[in-house]
């Protein structure tokens, strides 16, 4: 319980009161006795405000303004008092100053409501990914219903909601959104992102269902290797285990296998197959003898051609490749039909395999 007094012209006396279990409605304003003035708020406020004849009501004055002014600052000063205390709900001040349902017209013509949000918004209450509570204004909620996904190092700004509910309440405050091109321009720049990180975050713009992170996002991933993807670059999407040996010269790169099986986890697909269609934005393509041939065969090409005395050697390492490759998937599979493959006849010259 928190009591006030001030004296100005003349003098008027606040009381707050959390009740210990949760009002099962919107509270009333007090004076003395309780008005029909709703409260919607967690507690229970008095103050010596001027009332009507009916003393029910409240009236439109100056005097009036200033004390519910006063009251909504105590309130803000209450929310804040409360996150120091032990075992308290990290959203607790903001659960304070938040209205559960809409305000009381009296109350909002009287700019109560706006009082109430700027005495909120200059005491830290908001929670974030860095730890404890700052302002408003210096924290930035982002798309989805938890934050949980977003490394507390790169976002420490970030508020630490955990459901909509807590995401909303933020969002009373006014705190402002994070853009996702933001988001993803601060990831990329940095550059010792590990793997629960990187899992981490695509999964969070994946459950955010924010169109705005765009589709361009292959650079978030990285390769067998741990190697970032160069921004519109592929990752194969291989099953289990080692991938195909393929030419040193060759550009083909796969999905890192534990960053495979953590996405798995944490988007919780069903499958492989659910798993690859979820990441196709990433730039994740199926495991498959087309995704595997096209790329090698297109920089086979360009290396005759930009390598001429190498050409012998580049295109015994690809009939190489397409053997072992052929074994490892079975000779069920078939050979894509808008692939060409040059082979050498009898004498001596490399020509297409088709003709």
């Amino acid at each position: 319980m928190i009591e006030a007094e001030e004296n100005t012209k003349s003098c008027f006396r606040l009381t707050l009161a959390i009740p210990e279990h949760q009002l099962t409605g919107p509270g009333r304003l007090y004076c003395y006795f309780p008005t029909d003035v709703e409260l919607p708020l967690p507690l229970l406020a008095h103050a010596t405000v001027e009332l009507d004849e009916t003393r029910k009501h409240l009236n439109d004055t100056p005097p009036n303004r200033y004390i519910l002014g006063a009251l909504a600052r105590q309130i803000a000063e209450l929310a804040e008092t409360r996150l120091g205390r032990a075992g308290e709900d990290r959203w607790a001040g903001c659960r304070l100053v938040a209205p559960r349902v809409p305000w009381s017209g009296e109350l909002a013509r009287l700019g109560f409501d706006s009082a109430l949000k700027d005495a909120a918004r200059s005491k830290k209450l908001i929670p974030v990914l860095g730890g404890g509570h700052r302002l408003a204004s210096e924290a930035k909620w982002v798309p989805g219903d938890e934050t949980r996904w977003w490394p507390r190092r790169i976002f420490p700004e970030i508020t630490a909601f955990t459901c909509a509910e807590e995401r909303i309440l933020a969002q009373h405050l006014e705190v402002e959104r994070l853009a996702p091109a933001e988001i993803v321009r601060r990831l990329l720049a940095t550059d010792d992102l590990s793997i629960e990180e990187s899992a981490s975050v695509i999964a969070g713009v994946l459950r955010s269902g924010d169109a705005a992170f765009g589709d361009d996002l292959s650079a978030l991933l990285c390769d067998e290797t741990g190697t970032s993807l160069p921004a519109g670059a592929s990752a194969i999407f291989q099953p289990v285990g080692e991938p195909p040996s393929i030419p040193t010269w060759a550009t083909l790169r796969f999905l890192h296998p534990e960053l495979r099986q953590r996405l798995a986890e944490l988007l919780r697909t069903n499958d492989a197959r659910d798993l690859q269609q979820r990441l196709r934005r990433f730039g994740v393509v199926e495991y498959s003898l087309a995704a595997l041939i096209r790329p090698v065969l297109a920089e086979a090409t360009r290396r005759a051609r930009d390598f001429p005395e190498s050409a012998l050697a580049t295109r015994s390492d690809v009939i190489r490749f397409l053997w072992n490759l052929y074994q490892k998937l079975g000779g069920e599979s078939v050979f894509p039909p808008d692939t060409s493959l040059r082979l050498p006849n009898q004498s001596g010259d490399w020509v297409c395999a088709q003709s």
